[in-house]
């Protein structure tokens, strides 16, 4: 599973600071360079900047505060799928993976009781 959300932007300064916001609520991400086609003319190549979050239960806190706020399609089916991919079965669960099901309202299958978890809001 490729847990990440990542934001593009020209500029780095407004990434960092999102991405101190972040760090103060125990999301983990990093601000890294990029560079890739512009997608108005491919022959030309735009540099800019990604926020990149990843890990289960910062994917789940990023999404259950920003989900009321989307607006496009694309971002609304982007979010469907990760929240599939999070509530996918699987063989073993890790203890990420509990907590995001958890923030998302997906039943832990296959988890302890809840009560045996102190969530960190």
């Amino acid at each position: 599973m490729k847990n990440l959300i990542s934001i593009y932007q020209k500029e780095k300064q407004p990434l960092e600071g999102i991405c101190a916001f972040l760090r103060g609520n125990g999301i983990e991400c990093s601000v890294v360079p990029t560079k890739h086609a512009d997608p108005r003319d491919s022959s030309k190549l735009c540099y800019g900047f990604a926020l990149v979050t990843w890990g289960a239960d910062g994917l789940a806190k990023a999404i259950r505060n920003t989900e009321p706020y989307i607006r496009t399609q694309n971002k609304r089916n982007q979010i469907v799928h990760c929240k599939e991919e999070i509530a996918k079965p699987r063989k073993r669960l890790e203890g990420k993976v509990i907590k995001a099901r958890l923030l998302l309202g997906i039943p832990p299958e296959g988890c302890p009781p809840q009560e045996s978890f102190r969530l960190i809001p």
